[in-house]
């Protein structure tokens, strides 16, 4: 999560966080970042009470597509040894992925369908029969079903309103934050909007064009699990 003093943005794993990060970094007034949370992915209800009168935003993505990219970052990340691999017997690493062993196929089906364990997406994943994008997004944005009744630990964490952060689609990611920072009259400066605008693609993982991962079953799996993501921003397959 990164605050800024006119806005915040929430970081969804796998949709252009790091380039808007940098972004930030290299083109807001240095006196403009206030606060950058340790917990890169943190969700909106740990936004500290000083800054939860400004206007946060965060991006989704196409739930296919966003299975490819999360599948080979994970397995080209933690797999290349850059950094120590999660040790923890609940952590994704080992529950969806097997430890880089699980192929495709084999790590989204878990990722839908995962009925085990304590952990928050977990816990919602159970109670909404849904998958982990759904599960991570509900819990970082406050964007859940209407009339779903969250687990009771998660209570707080997931308003009735569900609405408590904007969210832009990764797909049109340079015009949502415009309008984002236009709409909230962000006085943003002209060499940021400028490099919103035209500064290229970074962090990417190296992959094919998603539908080329999917069988028709895996396909249909992915559109009843995350049907509620691909209601509420019109994705299609």
């Amino acid at each position: 999560m990164l605050i800024t003093k006119h806005f915040v943005f929430i970081h969804l794993q796998k949709t252009g966080g790091v380039f808007f990060r940098r972004l930030c970094h290299d083109h807001l007034p240095p006196d403009w970042i206030v606060r950058e949370l340790k917990q890169t992915h943190a969700g909106y209800d740990l936004i500290p009470a000083e800054y939860a009168h400004l206007p946060a935003i965060a991006f989704i993505r196409n739930p296919w597509d966003w299975y490819v990219s999360w599948y080979h970052w994970e397995t080209q990340y933690l797999g290349s040894g850059e950094r120590p691999a999660p040790e923890s017997e609940t952590h994704p690493w080992t529950t969806l992925l097997g430890r880089g062993a699980y192929d495709f196929v084999r790590a989204v089906t878990a990722a839908c369908t995962r009925r085990e364990g304590e952990r928050p997406w977990e816990l919602v994943m159970r109670a909404w029969d849904v998958d982990l994008l759904t599960a991570a997004y509900a819990i970082k944005t406050g964007h859940h079903p209407a009339g779903a009744e969250p687990p009771p630990s998660l209570a707080a964490r997931l308003p009735a309103d569900g609405r408590s952060v904007e969210v832009g689609r990764f797909e049109h990611l340079r015009e949502d934050l415009l309008s984002f920072l236009e709409r909230h009259e962000v006085p943003a400066p002209p060499e940021f909007v400028e490099a919103i605008r035209l500064s290229p693609p970074r962090h990417g993982s190296r992959r094919g064009a998603y539908a080329d991962y999917y069988d028709d079953e895996l396909r249909d799996l992915v559109a009843h699990k995350a049907r509620h993501v691909i209601a509420e921003h019109g994705y299609e397959y």
